[in-house]
């Protein structure tokens, strides 16, 4: 406890022990306010170290519906969305006073018809192989080469136009690998399973593209 705020230290957060706040140390990196935890999205992000929001993967699989959302006629469909951000912060300690802050959202559902729809057997099972192409492309293949990227949050920078062009390289480069990955996964469609067909599993065609990012500018 802080004699003088009468304060306790709890991880990098401060709270005050009459009222029970928490405030965060990194000033406004999760939002307009001080108090301001994980974006105001707790089930979507965590903040273990009490710094800032981490990358978050959403994947969901093999929901059995009576009918694919968006997709009529289909036996299976996986959707996707990623978002992905690199902002720089001007922040008040020391000679590097430009930080850099990523975010990174992936979010994939696949559906699958149940077997009172009459999916069933051997074709049900190439069907769920097949989706999981598309689910596993994003998910095994692309995902983790994203996460890597945590490595850049938080670096400092002198000056601001070096911190916003690293920034920019990174949206860049991470914009050019989501549309690999985007037509590794269509890639597939032509193989959509039907009854005798020969099917091409993900295993046999991975999505092994590497992020390349070493033409991004550091301060350290």
């Amino acid at each position: 406890m802080s004699a003088m705020t009468n304060s306790l230290t709890d991880s990098h957060r401060e709270r005050l022990s009459r009222l029970g706040i928490l405030t965060e140390p990194a000033g406004y990196v999760d939002g307009a306010s001080l108090y301001e935890y994980v974006q105001s999205n707790p089930t979507g992000f965590v903040d273990p170290s009490g710094l800032r929001a981490e990358f978050i993967l959403d994947a969901q699989d093999k929901i059995q519906v009576d009918r694919v959302p968006g997709g009529f006629g289909l036996d299976g469909k996986v959707d996707q969305e990623f978002v992905f951000q690199a902002e720089v912060r001007k922040i008040n300690q020391g000679k590097f006073c430009f930080e850099l802050h990523i975010k990174a959202t992936l979010t994939v559902r696949m559906w699958v018809l149940s077997e009172k729809r009459g999916l069933v057997g051997d074709l049900r099972d190439k069907v769920i192989a097949h989706e999981y192409t598309h689910y596993n492309t994003y998910v095994d293949g692309f995902w983790p080469q994203i996460k890597r990227l945590g490595w850049f949050d938080g670096k400092r920078f002198l000056t601001e136009d070096k911190a916003k062009l690293a920034a920019a390289k990174l949206e860049a480069h991470v914009q050019a690998y989501y549309i690999k990955a985007q037509a590794h996964s269509i890639s597939f469609d032509p193989f959509r399973p039907r009854r005798g067909d020969q099917l091409v599993r993900y295993n046999e065609r991975p999505f092994n593209e590497k992020l390349v990012t070493n033409d991004i500018p550091l301060d350290e």
